[in-house]
């Protein structure tokens, strides 16, 4: 896929567990892709729609969605207005890690 090739070459799983990032005054349109991290997505300004496996779900502000990894998914403007969104990626590793640190 082009996402995982060309947009996400640098993603090193082994070595980088989190990434949290804002996204603001910004018009996604990010076609159907899929990766090795989890996703949490924080609506904090506007709508955005987030297609998961073919369903199309328009999301507003104040929404969480979480995309399990290995899912495809797209996101884009649900309207006309730049968006801002706090997307959360991590991997297995950090679960793994963080729950048997709990035990």
């Amino acid at each position: 896929m082009l996402y995982q090739e060309k947009m996400q070459w640098n993603e090193k799983p082994n070595e980088q567990m989190l990434s949290c990032f804002v996204y603001r005054n910004y018009r996604p349109d990010f076609v159907y892709h899929w990766h090795t991290y989890f996703e949490i997505l924080y609506i904090i300004k506007n709508m955005t729609t987030i297609t998961l496996n073919g369903r199309s779900h328009i999301c507003k502000q104040g929404d969480i969605v979480f995309i399990p990894a290995m899912v495809l998914h797209s996101l884009s403007c649900a309207n006309n207005e730049p968006l801002e969104n706090l997307i959360l990626q991590f991997n297995k590793n950090l679960l793994e890690q963080g729950l048997s640190d709990l035990i």
